[in-house]
């Protein structure tokens, strides 16, 4: 991801029996004040673990955040590493299932929508097609959007949707919306 100066890149690494090599998950966030990045990535680890993990399997853990401020060259980086548990006692799927969560900005297009994959799907939330039971929906759906409104809570860290090419600024995100299906990263489990 091209990460301008002004903006950062949120990573949030996962470990345990769920994902037994590891998973991540990515989005970006203004950083107009530069803020430190330690700071910036304590930060966003509380606001994941506040809003997120109560969905997430028990047996998913997220181990660390890091942020990486831009520009990609010079920009500094920071981690902190706190591990929390998920709070879901229900046994997870394979590790290649995540839910789906869509990036949509109000730039029309593919330019401007964008997804991220988030590990630690217990078997209960889904079916034998894949699909979210209703009310699980609901449920995680409120997750996220506190998980968003806490972003957009801050006057000068964002969310952002950061791409491959230095064509275009980020975009700021408009919603995040929670696929009805889960999904698979077959292609991307690492080897």
């Amino acid at each position: 991801m091209i990460i301008p100066e002004g903006f950062s890149q949120v990573t949030h690494v996962f470990s345990g029996a769920a994902v037994p090599l590891g998973a991540v998950v990515t989005y970006g966030v203004e950083n107009e004040d530069d803020t430190d990045p330690g700071t910036l990535a304590a930060a966003a680890h509380s606001i994941w673990s506040n809003n997120m993990l109560a969905f997430q399997s028990d047996s998913i853990t997220l181990a660390s955040t890091i942020v990486k401020n831009g520009p990609n060259d010079i920009g500094p980086t920071g981690e902190v590493s706190d591990p929390q548990d998920g709070t879901n006692p229900n046994a997870g799927c394979t590790p290649n299932v995540s839910y789906l969560v869509q990036k949509s900005t109000s730039v029309g297009g593919r330019i401007g929508r964008g997804r991220m994959y988030i590990p630690g799907v217990p078997e209960s939330d889904v079916d034998t097609s894949g699909a979210l039971d209703g009310t699980r929906y609901t449920v995680i759906q409120g997750h996220i959007q506190d998980f968003y409104d806490d972003w957009l809570a801050s006057a000068v860290h964002q969310m952002v949707l950061l791409h491959t090419s230095s064509a275009h600024d980020p975009y700021r995100l408009a919603a995040l919306s929670l696929s009805d299906r889960v999904a698979t990263q077959r292609r991307r489990l690492r080897r």
